[in-house]
């Protein structure tokens, strides 16, 4: 993926981080002051609208293509 758009990663680097992502551009879970997780983009001031962010978890799109065409 490309790092400027998505911030991805494996295990066992999937988990929440409280604090905004330095490139707050970049597509990842957000987690909202509801405690409800989104994907997008972070906006705002720390705590306005989202109190973390994770990264996205990595895809193995071969594996999907061999799973199903419609990926």
């Amino acid at each position: 993926m490309n790092a400027d758009t998505h911030i991805s990663a494996a295990a066992p680097d999937m988990f929440w981080r409280y604090e905004p992502p330095a490139n707050r551009g970049a597509k990842v879970l957000l987690l909202t002051r509801g405690c409800t997780a989104v994907v997008g983009t972070w906006t705002g001031a720390y705590g306005e609208q989202f109190i973390a962010w994770c990264p996205l978890p990595k895809r193995d799109k071969a594996r999907e293509r061999a799973i199903s065409s419609g990926c």
